[in-house]
């Protein structure tokens, strides 16, 4: 399938640089996939050698650089002036496939039998953004952000692929030398659509190529793996990561690379805290609410605790897991010092404040206690109730109280 243009709403832009074109248009072809050194040679090498195969499965952790070495390598494929797995950046094909504009390069994703054409359109159309960017249904059920999680079943129908596939894939190129089709999440692929499309893999035409991409082969149907050439994908290393956020103009470096920490080794996911208003307001937050703990000033703690239950399951959740990681920081900066591998590099004053300040702080039962609140959130229990019941054994730990109740382990 391949996009349309999209008029919809922005979805907001960064404090450090508004988002736009800035990857598509300073980065071309294998440039625009962070890391994996190792699969762009594979890749590109296939093409100067002319052993192309006609169907591929990039297999690997989320947000490790699928899709992007899946555009790379059909914008090389494309490229009406370089033959040897490098790209021009100057032709037709070279404009065309990072802009998700060509006619010869389609890209599936999985949906309900419901959705829109236009929001598929706008889904693939993000690409052109960046080809990091989160385009399935089951994490982003709406582009606009509203509504929460669905609990709607995507798969590759056998209409779909009958009609976004098998239809396309069986005429000749219109402008390009091959026919191209990026599949995501290859591994939603049922009984029905896969025999559908095991009869392309068998006959695929000339100049023909599939790419497949998955997180784990055990979930691919084995029909459909045994007869494709398989690429693994590694986790990011954070270093990396953070290049490449800095490079997108999307954090200065200090941010990328706690970001690059907290996404634990993909890319994606980095991408996505960057762009979020909610993880810098998080940080302020947390810090507030151990602060105010700490005092066990009644009032003003329950304000806090109000108001952070007064928001939604899913953002106290999040408020949680960043107070867990700095808890976490804290465990390690008591054994490592300021050498620890933490993930809020730029936090090491906080670290320093409270670890001096705080010497009999019992920070495994603050771990316990957080884990054990987010257990709860998870499973609908009473919010405010057990937010206090958190700032109450918060509080009683950091000053290594020795009368603070073992929280249950969760897990």
């Amino acid at each position: 399938m391949r996009a349309g243009k999209y008029d919809g709403a922005d979805r907001g832009s960064t404090p450090y640089r508004d988002r736009g074109s800035f990857f598509i248009t300073d980065y071309m072809g294998w440039d625009r996939l962070i890391g994996q050194e190792r699969v762009k040679h594979m890749l590109s090498s296939a093409i100067s050698s002319k052993r192309v195969a006609h169907a591929w499965l990039f297999h690997g952790p989320a947000g490790s650089g699928k899709r992007a070495a899946a555009l790379a390598f059909a914008q090389a494929l494309q490229c009406k002036e370089r033959f040897d797995g490098s790209v021009c950046g100057t032709c037709s094909a070279c404009h065309k496939v990072p802009r998700m504009l060509h006619p010869d390069v389609h890209v599936l994703i999985p949906h309900a039998n419901d959705a829109a054409p236009a929001d598929l359109g706008a889904r693939v159309a993000l690409l052109a953004e960046s080809p990091y960017s989160v385009i399935d249904y089951a994490r982003r059920p709406s582009l606009d952000g509203s509504g929460g999680a669905s609990n709607k079943q995507v798969s590759y129908l056998i209409g779909q692929v009958q009609e976004e596939l098998r239809a396309p894939m069986s005429y000749r190129p219109v402008e390009g030398a091959w026919r191209i089709a990026i599949l995501t999440h290859a591994q939603t692929m049922r009984t029905e659509g896969a025999n559908a499309f095991l009869k392309l893999l068998e006959e695929p035409g000339n100049n023909t190529v599939f790419i497949l991409l998955a997180e784990r082969l055990d979930q691919v149907l084995p029909t459909i793996m045994s007869r494709c050439q398989q690429v693994r994908f590694s986790p990011l290393d954070a270093d990396e990561i953070a290049a490449g956020i800095e490079r997108e103009g999307l954090a200065p470096p200090d941010m990328a690379a706690v970001l690059a920490r907290m996404a634990d080794g993909s890319y994606e996911q980095a991408r996505e805290l960057a762009l979020s208003k909610e993880l810098r307001r998080s940080r302020d937050f947390i810090l507030d609410f151990l602060r105010h703990a700490f005092k066990a000033s009644g009032d003003d703690m329950m304000s806090r605790v109000d108001e952070l239950a007064a928001e939604g399951r899913e953002s106290v959740k999040f408020h949680l897991l960043v107070l867990l990681g700095l808890i976490r920081d804290l465990l390690l900066f008591a054994e490592a010092g300021k050498t620890a591998p933490i993930v809020n590099v730029d936090w090491q004053d906080v670290l320093v404040k409270f670890s001096g300040g705080l010497p009999l702080a019992r920070l495994d039962t603050m771990a316990d206690a957080v884990e054990h609140a987010i257990y709860m959130v998870e499973r609908n229990v009473n919010q405010r109730l057990a937010l206090a019941n958190l700032a109450i054994t918060l509080s009683r730990a950091m000053r290594g109280d020795g009368q603070v109740e073992a929280v249950p382990r969760v897990g």
